[in-house]
This record gives C-alpha cells, sequence and structure tokens, in this order.
C-alpha cells in the first residue's frame, strides 16, 4: 500500500470518523482532541484534590488516570493494579487512524476483525469494534466488507464450538505448501506442523516433499514439544502411512499411529502464503524460507477464534513475550541499550520483579499448561 493509497484512505477515514462521531452521544468514548485534552485537565484536577472531593472528582479518577510517557507527553489511561505490566490508553480521534494502520498492516499482518479487535483492546480503551471494522472496510489489500449487528453475530462469521482433544500433542496435523513455482534456493517446499487442540503452529522450510525428509524434520520438532500419539494429514492417508513407517524407523521407541485423512480446506495454507507475500513485500526480499519464522509467531501470537485466545496461550498459559516491547512503548525504549539504562528508566529491584499471571479467557483457560516463569517488568 503506497503512501498516495494510505493517505486518502486516512483522509477518507477521518471523514467516516467525523459522522459517527455527529451520531454519538456526548456519553461515548469517542473523544475529539479538544475533548481529550479538556478531560485530561479535568482528571489532573481531580489527582491533585486532596481533601473535599466532590462526587465528580471521585467518578473521574475511578474512570481515569493521568500518566507522563518517557517522551513527556500525558495520557490517560484506565485505572489498574501496580501487578499489571500493560497500560490501556484511551485515545482521541486523530490518533486512531495510525494506531488501526500500524495494528493492520504490521502487529497482525492484515489481520480480520476478531484478530484486530483481540489486539488493539490489548493496549487501547476507547476503540470499539465499529471503528476497527470501518477502517477494515477501507483495506484496498483485503478488499473484505465487514458489517455489524446489534444482536448476534456479525454477518459472514460463522459461530463454530469446537470439540477440543483432551490432552495437548494428542493429534497433530502435517500439510506441506508447494513453493516450487518460487523456490529459495534449494527450499521447494513448506512444512505446515499444527497441534489439533491448542492451534499451536510450527513452519519448517523442506527441500522436497518425501517422507524421509518430512520424518526428519518433525523428529526435531518431537524431540522439543514432545510427540503426538495420532499424526494426520493433508497430504493423504497413505502419505502418513509411510510417514509413521519412517518415524518409526528413525526413533524405533516411539509409537504413534495414522489417522483420518484431515481434508481441512485450503484457508489455512492459502493465510499462510498470505502471510508470507505480505512479508516478503514488507522486506523487499524474495527468500520466503528466511520469513517462516515471522509468520509462524504471527500466527501463535493471534487470536483463533476456535480457542477463543491465541494458540500461543493455549499452548503455554501465558501471552508471547516479545522482549521489552511487551512492557515499555516504543519511544520510552529510544536509547536503551544496557541493563543499566533499563534500571534508569523503570526502578527494578527483586522484591517488585512478578511474574505473569496466564491472562487467558475461561474457554482457554482449560488448554492451559504450568505458567513458564516469565518476569513482568513493572
Amino acid at each position: 500500500m503506497d503512501k498516495i493509497n494510505v493517505s486518502e484512505m486516512k483522509r477518507e477515514f477521518n471523514k467516516r470518523l467525523n459522522e459517527l462521531l455527529m451520531l454519538k452521544n456526548h456519553n461515548a468514548q469517542l473523544y475529539t482532541k479538544p475533548a481529550y485534552f479538556e478531560l485530561l485537565e479535568k482528571v489532573k484536577e481531580a489527582q491533585n484534590v486532596q481533601n473535599h472531593k466532590r462526587p465528580e472528582h471521585y467518578q473521574r479518577l475511578k474512570r481515569f488516570e493521568v500518566v507522563k510517557m518517557a517522551d513527556g507527553t500525558e495520557k490517560l489511561i484506565v485505572p489498574s493494579p501496580l501487578s499489571k505490566s500493560t497500560i490501556r490508553c484511551y485515545v482521541h480521534t486523530e490518533e486512531i487512524f495510525d494506531i488501526l494502520h500500524k495494528a493492520h498492516t504490521v502487529d497482525t499482518n492484515h489481520g480480520g476483525r476478531n484478530r484486530m479487535d483481540k489486539y488493539v483492546n490489548q493496549y487501547y480503551k476507547n476503540i470499539t469494534r465499529e471503528v476497527i471494522i470501518m477502517y477494515l472496510n477501507l483495506c484496498t489489500v483485503c478488499g473484505k466488507q465487514y458489517t455489524t449487528k446489534k444482536n448476534g453475530p456479525l454477518d459472514n462469521e460463522v459461530v463454530a464450538t469446537p470439540t477440543l482433544i483432551n490432552k495437548t500433542n494428542m493429534r497433530c496435523y502435517i500439510d506441506v505448501i508447494d513453493m516450487q513455482s518460487r523456490a529459495d534456493e534449494q527450499w521447494g517446499f513448506v512444512l505446515i506442523y499444527q497441534d489439533d487442540r491448542t492451534k499451536f503452529i510450527q513452519l519448517r522450510p523442506l527441500k522436497t516433499s518425501t517422507a524421509e525428509e518430512v520424518a526428519h524434520v518433525l523428529l526435531d520438532i518431537f524431540a522439543i514439544f514432545g510427540a503426538p500419539c495420532i499424526l494426520q494429514s493433508g497430504v493423504s492417508r497413505e502419505f502418513a502411512k509411510v510417514l509413521v513407517g519412517e518415524i518409526s524407523s528413525m526413533w524405533p521407541e516411539l509409537k504413534l499411529v495414522h489417522g483420518k485423512d484431515q481434508s481441512r480446506n485450503q484457508s489455512m495454507k492459502q493465510e499462510i502464503e498470505n502471510f508470507l507475500n505480505n512479508w516478503l513485500m514488507a522486506n523487499n526480499t524474495y527468500k520466503w524460507s528466511e520469513g517462516l519464522r515471522f509468520v509462524q509467531m504471527m500466527k501463535n501470537k493471534s487470536y483463533h477464534r476456535d480457542i477463543n485466545c491465541s494458540p500461543f496461550e493455549a499452548m503455554f498459559g501465558t501471552k508471547m513475550k516479545v522482549g521489552l516491547r511487551t512492557h515499555l512503548s516504543r519511544a520510552a525504549l529510544a536509547g536503551v541499550e544496557s541493563e543499566e539504562d533499563l534500571h534508569s528508566l523503570v526502578p527494578i529491584s527483586e522484591e517488585n520483579m512478578q511474574y505473569d499471571a496466564p491472562s487467558a479467557s475461561p474457554k482457554c483457560q482449560s488448554l492451559e499448561m504450568s505458567d513458564p516463569h516469565s518476569v513482568s517488568v513493572s
């Protein structure tokens, strides 16, 4: 998407947003820039009142808090416990397009409404699904049209009630994407390996699609994650049977069986190819073998409707951490190179280092394993 298209898209989005704002009542949480900073000053005033607070002061402090960011700007945020490392900000209308554009094109790799909604609402309080859909309808790359209903599911949305296997790594699925038409040096195929219960996916480049090579790659995965009991193939049942035989010859102590043909539709393979194409364009390269690891990461940290959380959460019981960017903004991290720099920015002691608690939805909590030791910067 070139700069001209983005500027036209932004102009049209802001026009529609202003029209929407005119239809909303004064209680709607869409703030123009002047209204946002007027509210910010009122919240600061409420914070500074030591005695004889009025009811409106308590109401504002219950809903809002003002914090100073590392770049010196002040933001309205949702009051939250000190133990929570991620803050949720309120934003004004002039900021919304840039936030959504980055979330859509960079952070979710042209994710749909569910993925966008889950991602954006981790960090922002007042960007509604209605506004997200307004943005998505303007994306010429996606070319999809979304609508909303006051009651019930969104148009074209299939509400699924998945049947989950009792244990993680019980049944796994493999498939192969043929990339020979645009081979990357020796690589001509992509192996897809997915746990059926958590939807956690792993992608590996292949030189050939023979059962012998696939078996070698799967053994590397099994040595880290363990081996499944049932292996299903999107290629064919016969391929799964031969593959199980190859694996057994390389690892005689391992016993697994081939399952029924898993004739999944092409949507997952097509989505992986779309993610990969977007990565190649963004990085101006043809080496898709290098992009697979980033597509894998994007898929695993993105919201999955069938399990009502991300595959990473379902597999490990916690959200994926991406270094310090998980806890602090890009602006706050400018110039931070060493642990000493980090200590000067955010005072850290052994006492206030905490483990992140799993934050998955109730539906996903039944999938969780014990929480790994991941330290949160408070």
